[in-house]
C-alpha cells in the first residue's frame, strides 16, 4: 500500500513576540491593585475574612503557607500586635496591625466566636476551620470568580 504523498504547507512566520523592555518588569502588586483585590474577595458571605487575608498577606509580607497558618494566639488585638512565625529559616517577629486589620479581626472574631487558639486557616485547601478565620469549612473565593471573570488581570491570569 503506498503512502499519501506529502504536501508542502506554506506558512507565515510567527507573530512578534516581543514584550515590552522599555523599563524594569514589575514583579509586586501596587497599593492600588491590593484594593481592588480586597473589594473583590469582599463581595459574599465570608469576604471580610477573605479581605483580611490579602490585606494581611500584602501588609506584613506573609507567604501563604504562613498566612494559612496564623492563629489567633499570635493576634494581641489590644497591643495592636501579630507575631508572624516566619517559615524557610527566617526569623519570627512582631509587626503592628493597622486599624483597618484590628477592626475586621475584632468582626471576624465576633462573627465565629473564638474561643480557642486553634489555627486559623487550614492549609490543605485554604479553608477554615469552626473555630478560626471563618466557620465550617467555608473556602475562600478567587476574587476573579467574584468578579464573573477567570482572569481579573492583576494575580489570577
Amino acid at each position: 500500500m503506498r503512502k499519501p504523498a506529502l504536501h508542502v504547507v506554506r506558512t507565515e512566520p510567527a507573530p512578534s513576540t516581543e514584550v515590552d523592555t522599555h523599563g524594569p518588569r514589575r514583579e509586586y502588586v501596587t497599593e492600588d491593585e491590593v484594593e481592588r483585590l480586597i473589594r473583590a474577595a469582599s463581595k459574599h458571605e465570608w469576604g471580610d475574612r477573605d479581605a483580611l487575608m490579602i490585606l494581611m498577606a500584602y501588609r506584613h509580607g506573609l507567604r501563604v503557607s504562613e498566612l494559612i497558618g496564623v492563629q489567633w494566639a499570635q493576634v494581641d488585638l489590644d497591643a495592636g500586635r501579630l507575631r508572624v512565625r516566619r517559615l524557610k529559616g527566617s526569623d519570627d517577629s512582631v509587626h503592628p496591625l493597622g486599624g483597618r486589620e484590628i477592626r475586621t479581626l475584632r468582626k471576624l472574631r465576633r462573627k465565629i466566636g473564638v474561643k480557642s487558639a486553634r489555627r486559623a486557616v487550614n492549609s490543605a485547601s485554604i479553608s477554615v476551620q469552626s473555630d478560626d478565620f471563618g466557620s465550617a469549612r467555608r473556602p475562600v473565593h478567587s476574587p476573579c470568580a467574584l468578579q464573573g471573570s477567570s482572569n481579573c488581570g492583576l494575580i489570577c491570569g
